[in-house]
């Protein structure tokens, strides 16, 4: 089963080549603005960000959509502050509840400008969060991963057509049982259509190592989100129990390329300010993790 996902993988890929631009770049790091603060729609709470962004040495970042829905109509002013700073931007995220039938046409809608706003900003990616399935377990929570991934083989279809790829983000539940929604996604999805946008902090919370998944899945990892836990606290990188050297050997030595992203709430870094602990995760990932 593996070596046949793998044949489907590779196909995907190397129809999306043009498209991702990722193989020849390497791996790359970037910086979550929710690192600095929470979804606002404050420009220049936004701009005081990047600039710090920047001048602590990241490649890019990754914002919520609110941050900026305000610029897709007229995106030259923002593509004026990015090149001003050196920074690209990797993508937007954006949520919806993909198991309901409501929220599934909402989450097309919404994907659909965001797609287009994310083409005319420069990025290249959608990340995605769908909703928790709460409340059911056996054959029906089987069958909600599987609507789920249904959709997102829809929204990555709309992606597609805007040249953008969607990159479906986990939480703590998708983690559990060893990965097995995420698991259930990639079975049901194509990797020209359904990147991963794979966040390794839940696995501290949910004790499930992602190692066996992001070997698994390694060709359709568009990114990681990168955060550390001791317990349910946050804690500097390396100060925790997210296996991330781990992570990191295990795409390394299968030359994985694509965008690490520090993603930590902001202010909860003990002995750190947000500033502070930007840096320390960006040295942590080049010096220990042996990225960039």
């Amino acid at each position: 089963m593996l070596d046949a996902m793998n044949r489907r993988d590779f196909m995907g890929v190397a129809a999306s080549a043009a498209m991702l631009g990722a193989a020849s770049q390497g791996v790359r790091i970037g910086c979550q603005t929710r690192s600095y603060f929470a979804p606002v729609k404050d420009r220049s709470r936004l701009l005081r960000a990047l600039d710090d962004i920047a001048a602590a040495g990241f490649a890019g970042f990754e914002t919520n959509q609110l941050c900026l829905a305000d610029a897709f109509a007229n995106p030259g002013p923002m593509k004026e502050e990015m090149a001003r700073r050196k920074l690209e931007l990797f993508g937007l995220h954006l949520g919806g509840r993909l198991h309901e039938t409501a929220g599934a046409a909402k989450a097309r809608e919404d994907t659909l400008r965001v797609a287009k706003g994310i083409r005319a900003l420069g990025g290249g990616a959608l990340v995605f969060s769908p909703a928790a399935v709460n409340g059911l377990t056996g054959a029906e929570l089987q069958a909600a991963f599987h609507r789920k991934a249904d959709e997102l083989t829809a929204l990555g279809r709309i992606c597609n057509g805007e040249g953008v790829r969607l990159c479906v983000h986990n939480h703590n539940e998708e983690t559990l049982r060893g990965w097995a929604e995420f698991r259930v996604t990639g079975d049901k999805t194509r990797p020209r259509e359904v990147w991963f946008l794979v966040d390794l902090g839940p696995s501290a919370l949910t004790g499930q190592d992602p190692v066996s998944f992001l070997t698994d899945y390694h060709s359709r990892i568009a990114g990681l989100h990168v955060r550390d836990y001791q317990g349910e606290k946050q804690v500097r990188l390396g100060a925790g129990s997210v296996n991330l050297k781990g992570a990191a050997e295990a795409l390394n030595r299968l030359r994985w390329s694509g965008w690490v992203l520090v993603e930590q709430e902001a202010g909860t870094i003990p002995g750190l300010t947000t500033e502070q602990a930007s840096r320390q995760a960006l040295k942590y990932i080049r010096e220990e993790m042996k990225f960039g």
